[in-house]
């Protein structure tokens, strides 16, 4: 009996995903971006970004890349009083999407992301689009990379590595309830580093999609591979009188097998 099964897993683990928690990134054969967000206030989506986004067609070769001096965006996401936003300041972003194009027997395709500096916050807009600090959640750090690469010899299945480092991420605010995160390193494969049941803080969040065939021995075929450097999913967490569902990525990257 021969089945085929499309499935979303962790690295190392066969985790299914729900819908908040899936890539912020569009579909493509590879795709990097500087920081993604997409929230969900009491029923009302909003989506940041990707911001610093490069990706890359299907057809090859290609180097594909954007640089962003500087990034300093509002973003209301409940139309409260006052509204409650999504801000984001960054510097020196840089995302590429790269590939060598089919060769005669093989592929190779790799996309990184990288943040100089960031700062971002859940927060309030006020009257004249004042922002009022709100300890909810505030996220800072410098020098945040993440990449992705798939490589592929036909017609034997593809091969997905990634990684990612951080010279400095601070988290705090009331959703972690009277705790500060610190890290600095290179985090091996979905370290998490906070996990409750609102909000849980995963560091090289590492999710491969692909295939599972049984003719009748059962194997995984690697169809995308995505990378995160840091990935905050929230799950109805407190916001004021609201509740937040979704996440945000910092270091996003995203390569599709041919």
């Amino acid at each position: 009996m021969m089945w085929r099964h499309t499935v979303l897993a962790l690295l190392f683990g066969a985790l299914a995903l729900p819908a908040a928690a899936a890539p912020n990134l569009a579909v493509s054969p590879s795709s990097a971006a500087a920081i993604a967000a997409h929230l969900v206030v009491d029923g009302i989506a909003t989506q940041y970004g990707p911001a610093a986004e490069a990706s890359g067609g299907a057809s090859g070769p290609y180097d594909n890349r954007i640089d962003v001096a500087h990034l300093n965006d509002t973003v209301a996401v409940y139309p409260s009083l006052p509204a409650q936003a999504i801000g984001v300041k960054a510097q020196d972003l840089k995302s590429e999407a790269a590939s060598t194009g089919i060769q005669t027997d093989s592929v190779s395709t790799r996309s990184k992301a990288s943040l100089g500096a960031i700062s971002t916050s859940l927060e309030y807009l006020s009257f004249g689009n004042i922002l009022v600090p709100a300890p909810v959640l505030t996220i800072t750090g410098r020098d945040i990379h993440s990449d992705t690469s798939v490589s592929t010899v036909f017609p034997n299945s593809s091969v997905g590595m990634g990684g990612a480092n951080i010279a400095s991420l601070k988290i705090a605010g009331t959703l972690l309830k009277g705790l500060s995160l610190n890290y600095a390193g290179v985090p091996k494969p979905n370290t998490v580093i906070y996990d409750s049941p609102t909000m849980t803080v995963t560091l090289n969040r590492q999710i491969r999609a692909g295939i599972i065939s049984c003719t009748p021995q059962c194997t995984f075929t690697l169809t995308m591979m995505t990378t995160d450097a840091v990935a905050i999913t929230l799950n109805k967490a407190v916001w004021g009188s609201q509740k937040v569902s979704g996440e945000i990525d910092l270091g996003e990257t995203n390569v599709s097998s041919p």
